[in-house]
């Protein structure tokens, strides 16, 4: 186990260095390169052209999708109660699906930890995946669901695959505002069995709408 965790660790330090390979993001932009976790899309057995689809094997018709780079150049989010950031690929599964990323700290004390921290209020800053303050630990997640939107938001119906952890994982918020939020991620997950199986490296520079909700679900919009 420590030695997968290792062996991605490197993959994803070395990717992350790649400067001149990993996305940027102009204003408004959501982009990303790499492999999501295949069982994420177990729901979909077609062979698709990305990645997004979990084929069955099949000798006679073999399945060799790309991964080709995505960018949403309208891109989407939320930000909840500004401890958790959630960026959706609402474009790319097709059928009211997404792919979402989703970054925050796990209170597990069932309290308010860490106090008085906030994505957005603390600005520039980097969080690893499995980082502890206090009882709360930053957790990295990817999930596939079914959505529908309600005007300029995103609303989750169901969940389809997930959440797939990622060990290690990194978010860098590199710029956070009174209405703009920014920053990079380098994700890396292992297979069921805790062998090395992928990394996604991501990017985003959105606008927040102003605080929607009532007491402890309060929200912002992220868009372009």
């Amino acid at each position: 186990m420590a030695a997968a965790r290792l062996t991605v660790a490197a993959i994803l330090l070395a990717g992350a260095a790649a400067c001149d390979t990993a996305p940027v993001c102009a204003r408004g932009e959501v982009r990303y390169q790499g492999r999501p976790p295949r069982q994420l899309f177990a729901y979909d057995a077609t062979c698709r052209d990305d990645c997004f689809s979990l084929p069955l094997a099949d000798p006679n018709r073999p399945c060799a999708p790309s991964c080709p780079d995505v960018d949403l150049l309208a891109g989407t989010g939320v930000l909840l109660a500004d401890r958790t950031l959630w960026l959706a690929d609402t474009e790319s599964l097709g059928n009211n699906r997404a792919l979402v990323f989703s970054f925050g700290f796990l209170d597990e004390a069932l309290g308010d930890a860490p106090a008085g921290w906030g994505l957005q209020s603390a600005g520039p800053r980097t969080y690893l995946a499995d980082e502890v303050e206090s009882t709360a630990r930053f957790v990295i997640q990817t999930s596939t669901v079914s959505f529908t939107r309600e005007d300029d938001l995103f609303v989750v119906t169901e969940l389809l695959g997930g959440p797939a952890e990622a060990e290690p994982g990194r978010l860098e918020i590199t710029a956070a505002e009174a209405n703009r939020i920014a920053g990079r991620f380098y994700l890396g997950y292992e297979t069921a069995t805790e062998q090395p199986e992928s990394v996604v490296l991501g990017c985003f520079d959105l606008s927040l709408s102003d605080e929607r909700g009532e007491a402890d679900a309060r929200y912002r919009v992220l868009g372009p």
